[in-house]
Formats: C-alpha cells, structure tokens, sequence
C-alpha cells in the first residue's frame, strides 16, 4: 500500500475541516488517515486547531453534559444515555422469582412502589437506585483529614477517615524517619548530632566516646544497677564474664595476682585463656592493661597453622621473620618464592587493635620494594570452607605447584552459559560468581579449564567495558589463556576501552600488563564489618552515619589493601587518525 501523499489531501482535508465543520477525528475516519496525520498536516498548511469543546454542536454538548450528570448518580465513566437499560443500572424492577413475592415497599428514592422479596427484601426498587443509594452514602460519609507530614488535604470515603494521617506512604516513611530520630547534643565537643531515638547514644563520635567513656561513666546507677543484678544471678559483677570461674576473674583483676599466678614464668595468651577457662581475648586485654609483653610468648593462631601446613603439603617451607621489613614480621615467608603469607586475625588486625586503615598495604609495598610479594589471608575468608579451597588453589598456582599444564594454543574460546560460568566461578575463584553479560570460555577438548567475563563498568562509566573475572581450573596451569580469551573479546566484540581492578591484597597485577593493560590508579582500601562472630560487607551497611550506627552495635572495620586499577585503551590505527 502506497504511504498517503501531503498534497494528494491537504485541500481537501482543508475543505472537510473548515467548511464543512467537521472534527480532526470525524476528518481523519472519512479519509481512512490517522488523527495525529490529519492534525500535522492541517497545522502545516496554516489552519489553526480548534479545541474539541469549540466545535462540539449544541446537542452533543447537552448529551455530554447528561453523561456527567448521570456519572455523578452513578452510571460509570463512557455509559451513554441510551445504554443505560443494562442490568447492572437498569431502572426495571427488581426480578423476583415465583413463590418469593412479599409485600409492597415504596423506593425513598424515586418513589415508586415496587413487590419486595420476601426472603431477601431490598431497600431500593431497582439496580439503578441501590447504586444511586450506595453513591450518596458515600459522599455522606467522606471526610477530609490532614496528612501529619505534609499538611496537604486527605479526602477518605468509609469508616477508616480516623485511621489514614497520611496522603501516600511517601509522607508515612518519611514521617516514621523523622520521629525515630532526634537531635542531641554531644557533651564532649558541643556539636549537634542526629542519631535514632531508641539508642543510648549520648556522644557523636569514636573519638568523643572515648573521651566520655561512655560504657562506664554514662549511666552509675544504672551500671550499679546490672553489677548487682549480675551478682546475684551469676555471682560475677559482669553477666557477659558468667562463663569464667570466679577464681579465674580474682586473678584476672589484679596485676599483682596475675604476675604472682605466673610465677615469673612465660605464657602464650591461648595458654594462660585455657588455664583459666576464658577466652584469649580476654588474656590479652589484661596483658596490654598491665603491660606484661616480657611474660607474653608469641603464639600462632590455629588458623595460621593451618596455613603453613597446608604449604609445606604442597612443598614450600616458610618461616616467620622481621628481616625483610623490620620492624613489620612476616607470619610465613618462603625465601625460595620471595612470597610472604600474611594471616589476619578478624579481631587483631580490626581497627580496634590496627587504628591506620593503610596498614596492610603499607605492609605489602614495603615487602614490593625488597622484591616481596605477600599474599594475605584474612580469619573469616579461612573460616568458610568453600572460598578456603579457593585460597588453596590461589596459593597453589603462586607458588607454582600446580600438577597440570595445558597450553593455550592447544585451547579453544567458545561462549557459554550464564549457569555454566557461575558453577565455575563458585567453585574456581575467590570473589565467587558474578552478573556478567559477556561470558567466554576456554576449553581443552569438552572441558572447560578457564573462564573470563565481561560487565558494563559498575563504578566509573567512563569506560566501555569492565574485565570483571578470570580463572583456571583449580591445580591446573593454562599456558597463554587469558591472552587468547582478551584477543578473543577484542576481535568480536571492538571494544574501545577497557576497565578492570587487581586486589592488592591477593595479586600482582602481572596478567594485566601481559595483555597490554595500563595501571591507572590504586583505589582507597576497601573495608567489611565484623562483629567476630559475622562478618558484613560495606555494600550491606551503606546508611547514613554508618560508623557511628555499626560501632554501637559492636562491629569494628577490617581494612584490606585496596585495589589497582588497570584501564586498555585501543591503540590508534592508520584510519583512525
């Protein structure tokens, strides 16, 4: 069918408007055009449109004023006055089946006598006046509120006009943020900080908290209140100590009685915790209060053991040591490699023991300038089973005791599922699966030994794509298979530029400079919540005063060492200059 052609029409289109007095609608159905058509071309040729209301006739305008009259007593929104017969606002009497007539009742309505039903009588006539009824009680029984956020009227129809104070849940959320917060003052440094209403918080700050002590000196009466309610239920002023035999917290409460327990021998803090029936967090808190280090043996956590065990399986023999960067100790140090492993404990290494949140990356670069690469390993990553076995992958390909080598050229690049890459992405990488949309992988034969993918930048979008996951098969080496994934990606998919970021705190950064990326910047260290119990990521606790809120609620940060960021630019070819 041949497109409609502008001058073919437009006079008389013109003529039918104009002259003939007709609507864009009416124009449009006679010529078989569409209406946003009609009205364009007539707007083109210089004739003005006329409102809809200008060019109704003075009987359509009385039957659209019925419409609206008989709209408000009932009838709905687009049912005209000749469709009014139908059931539902049909003015015909009520039906009454045979056997069911009872008595004669008049409509307070229209005032017509109707024959009730004698089992269901009914207050209205016909279908039309009970809907009519059903209206005017409604409008009876409107009411108008004000909304308690905003102030704006609230128009409510039925008996729930005293319950609603709000026009939307909008003004309710809003109004239920305000009044659980409150204003107070801090009566260290005098500022005024919000804070929730429900919490105890009396200072504004980490730093004033310190000063005020505000877990010993806020409340005395009501601290000498728990003591003694403590003591008589558990024999021990302090109820979270009720584990601890009372012997053991006489000896713990007095240096004198601690140093004389001792004996002048020396003692790990794990042992002198299991003599005495507490936690080693507890021990070393009365070492650091009563500055006893010269009794104190330097001890290695169980999860460092482990660690080194696991090494010296695979073959690598380390030690401990503080000649590589004095006075910083290096927990598990191969000489053979040149890689120090660093095991972080969630509670030593938190900002409640390590204040400096640079600690570990200043650790790592002081280690890079002696020609040290150190690998760190924190308690609650060893802690879960599944990503340990991850970690025992990573170190195994670090340390080159990978038992399998496949090369890349022996490979081939196909593109997989998104269910296929996630199961290899849980069980093959540290950061586990991801939301990728370009998804590769590289098999050796049907099986597939190693995965890249590919997201749209999640963090700086001034770049086309991010690198967001690379990794082998566990114990396996694939020879030259990133580059053949990268190569793949830039010969099908063109990309411009490309982001990705190395975590200082596990790699090198070495395969990006293989494939021609550049190091652009290092990021700020990143952080998670721990309470030593769980452990929360930054992106689950994002909220307004996040530090103050997650300390009052026990949990102190554990820094790692950020990140490198590494930026692929496509080089300038002869027609791209």
């Amino acid at each position: 069918m041949a497109r409609p052609n502008y001058k073919d029409y437009i006079d008389r289109l013109t003529v039918a408007y104009v002259d003939e007095n007709k609507s864009v609608r009416q124009v449009a159905q006679e010529f078989s055009l569409q209406e946003m058509t009609v009205s364009n071309w007539l707007k083109k040729s210089g004739v003005v449109i006329k409102k809809s209301q200008e060019r109704r006739s003075t009987a359509e305008q009385q039957e659209i004023s019925q419409r609206i009259s008989e709209k408000k007593m009932g009838v709905p929104r687009g049912t005209k006055t000749t469709e009014v017969q139908k059931k539902e606002f049909s003015t015909e009497f009520w039906t009454i089946k045979e056997g069911r007539e009872g008595e004669m009742s008049v409509c307070p309505l229209c005032g017509r006598e109707y024959q009730n039903d004698k089992y269901e009588p009914r207050k209205t006539c016909s279908p039309y006046c009970q809907n009519v009824s059903i209206r005017r009680q409604n409008e009876e029984k409107r009411q108008t509120n004000l909304c308690d956020f905003c102030g704006k009227k609230v128009t409510i129809i039925g008996d729930m006009s005293s319950e609603q104070k709000f026009c939307d849940f909008v003004c309710y959320n809003e109004y239920r943020k305000a009044e659980a917060r409150s204003m107070r003052i801090c009566p260290v440094c005098g500022k005024e900080f919000p804070t929730y209403k429900r919490l105890d918080q009396e200072v504004c700050s980490v730093e004033c908290r310190s000063v005020y002590q505000v877990y010993v000196d806020r409340r005395p009466a009501t601290a000498e209140k728990i003591r003694a309610t403590s003591m008589e239920r558990y024999g021990t002023p302090n109820p979270t100590q009720r584990h601890i035999p009372l012997d053991s917290l006489e000896i713990l409460s007095s240096r004198d009685l601690l140093v004389g327990y001792l004996c002048g021998r020396r003692i790990t803090t794990n042992q002198l915790a299991e003599e005495l029936g507490c936690s080693a967090a507890t021990t070393y808190q009365r070492f650091k209060e009563y500055d006893l280090w010269d009794l104190v043996i330097s001890a290695k956590s169980t999860g460092e053991t482990q660690v080194k065990e696991f090494l010296s399986s695979i073959g690598v023999e380390t030690v401990s040591t503080k000649s590589i960067i004095f006075p910083y100790e290096i927990d598990l140090y191969s000489k053979e490699h040149k890689i120090g492993v660093e095991y972080n404990g969630d509670y030593w290494h938190s900002e409640k023991v390590r204040t400096e949140p640079l600690y570990h990356r200043n650790k790592s670069f002081l280690a890079q300038e002696k020609g040290v690469f150190i690998y760190h390993v924190f308690e609650y990553e060893w802690g879960d089973l599944e990503k340990r076995e991850r970690i025992k992958s990573q170190l195994r390909n670090l340390f080159g005791k990978n038992t399998r080598r496949i090369y890349g050229r022996k490979t081939e690049v196909r593109e997989i599922s998104p269910f296929v890459k996630d199961e290899f992405l849980k069980i093959n990488h540290v950061q586990s699966n991801d939301r990728s949309s370009i998804k590769l992988g590289l098999f050796s034969g049907d099986e597939l030994v190693s995965v890249m993918t590919f997201v749209k930048p999640r963090f700086n979008k001034n770049y086309e794509w991010e690198l967001s996951r690379f990794c082998s098969l566990a114990d396996t080496t694939v020879i030259g298979g990133a580059s053949k994934l990268f190569k793949y990606f830039l010969r099908n998919y063109d990309p411009k530029t490309v982001l990705s970021y190395s975590d200082i705190t596990k790699t090198r950064g070495t395969v990006y400079e293989s494939l021609g990326f550049k190091m652009d910047h290092i990021s700020d260290p990143g952080y998670v919540w721990t309470n030593f119990r769980e452990v929360l990521t930054r992106y689950k606790t994002q909220m307004e005063n996040e530090r103050q809120t997650m300390t009052d609620r026990g949990y102190a940060r554990l820094y790692d060492c950020g990140n490198r960021v590494y930026v692929w630019t496509k080089p300038l070819g002869e027609n791209d200059v």
